[in-house]
C-alpha cells in the first residue's frame, strides 16, 4: 500500500485540535471524521475510502440485533472509535469490544477523544497491550511511526510473550512460594504452630494458591503460622 505525502505538519495539527484550537469545540460527530483525515494528512497513510476493507462508519450488528458504527475499520488492521475531547475512553472501548466480532475480530482496537490516541491490542493467545500518544506528542517522530504502524505493520503490534507463557510464569512462581512455606516449616520467629489453623490441619503446605485463598478470605491472623 503506498502511503500519502505528507500535508500537514504536526504543530498545524496540534494547534487546530488542541484546546484553543479552531476544531477543539466541535462535538463527537462534526470532529470524528475531519480529525482521522487530517491525521492521515499528518502521517502520510490513505484515507478512509481508498480501498473497500477501509471506511468510515462501518455498520455493525452487535448483540439482540441492534445497530452500531464503527468511525473507522480497516480489515485485518484496526477498528477505530472517536470522542469529543474529555470523554470516557474505557466506555469507548467497551463500546467497540461489542462491534469486535463483527468486525471480523480486528488485532487492533483504537480509541482517541482527540487529545489523547489509546491503541489496544487484541490477538488471539495473547494478553492485550496498551500504547498510548498523547496530542502533544505528535511531533515526535517515534510517536508518529508508532501509530503509522497501525497502517503499514499492525502485526508488530503483537505482544512477544503469549498468555500460556504468563500462566506457566504464575505457575513457576506459585511454586517457588510453596517451596518457600514448605522449607520454613511449622514455626515462624520462633512461635509455636497453632494446630488450630485449617491450614495447619490440612497437612504439609505442598501448593501456595489454597494457602493464600485462605490468607485472603480469612485475614493474616488466622494463618500467622502458616
Amino acid at each position: 500500500m503506498l502511503l500519502y505525502s505528507q500535508r500537514m505538519t504536526p504543530q498545524e495539527f496540534i494547534a487546530k485540535w488542541g484546546p484553543g484550537g479552531p476544531a477543539f469545540s466541535l462535538n463527537e460527530r462534526q470532529g470524528a471524521q475531519p480529525h482521522f483525515i487530517d491525521l492521515c494528512q499528518l502521517l502520510g497513510v490513505p484515507t478512509p475510502g481508498s480501498s473497500t476493507d477501509y471506511i468510515f462508519e462501518q455498520d455493525t450488528l452487535i448483540l439482540g440485533a441492534a445497530r452500531g458504527y464503527a468511525d473507522v475499520f480497516m480489515r485485518d488492521h484496526f477498528a477505530w472509535e472517536n470522542k469529543a475531547p474529555g470523554r470516557n475512553l474505557d466506555d469507548a472501548l467497551r463500546q467497540l469490544l461489542g462491534y469486535s466480532l463483527a468486525l471480523y475480530n480486528p488485532p487492533l482496537l483504537v480509541v482517541s477523544d482527540r487529545l489523547i490516541i489509546r491503541i489496544h491490542t487484541q490477538f488471539n493467545g495473547h494478553p492485550s497491550e496498551v500504547h498510548s500518544v498523547a496530542l502533544h506528542e505528535l511531533d515526535q517522530p517515534e510517536q508518529q511511526a508508532l501509530l503509522r504502524r497501525l497502517w503499514t505493520d499492525p502485526e508488530s503490534f503483537r505482544p512477544k510473550k503469549t498468555s500460556r507463557d504468563i500462566t506457566e510464569a504464575a505457575a513457576k512462581s506459585f511454586s517457588t512460594l510453596a517451596d518457600g512455606l514448605r522449607k520454613r516449616g511449622p514455626r515462624s520467629h520462633g512461635r509455636p504452630a497453632r494446630l488450630a489453623s485449617p491450614c495447619r490441619r490440612s497437612g504439609a503446605l505442598f501448593d501456595a494458591m489454597p494457602v493464600l485463598f485462605f490468607c485472603r478470605r480469612r485475614g493474616p491472623a488466622a494463618c500467622a503460622n502458616v
